[in-house]
């Protein structure tokens, strides 16, 4: 499927990185990461950095139960709504030439791609 995907121009390098044989979209993501910590560190500033459903990032982590850890753990209202409005009311569809599905409400997991 990669290749097809490739040799059709369907995949943007620039944007994804995972699944893509013998390049490691997670060195690039902890690059960054680091970079932030010691601009942060340098200037003396605090950072936040959640690394949420690591391990299992497309699986079946309930979107209710994302937002009771947070709710668990204090984090600002401010930035719980933003992690909210990431998952509520969301829904896809898939859509070919062909015909197209009515929407489907997701629940669970990420959805990657648009």
């Amino acid at each position: 499927m990669f290749s097809f995907l490739t040799a059709n121009n369907f995949i943007e390098h620039q944007i994804q990185k995972g699944f893509i044989p013998n390049l490691s979209g997670t060195l690039e993501h902890t690059a960054q990461m680091t970079n932030i910590i010691n601009q942060a560190r340098i200037k003396q500033r605090s950072v936040v950095i959640i690394l949420l459903d690591l391990k299992n990032a497309f699986g079946e982590v309930h979107h209710n139960l994302i937002q009771s850890v947070l709710d668990y753990h204090h984090i600002p209202k401010v930035v719980s709504e933003i992690i909210r409005s990431l998952y509520t009311d969301f829904n896809t569809a898939f859509i070919t030439s062909e015909f197209s599905t009515p929407f489907i409400t997701v629940g669970r997991g990420v959805l990657q791609g648009d």
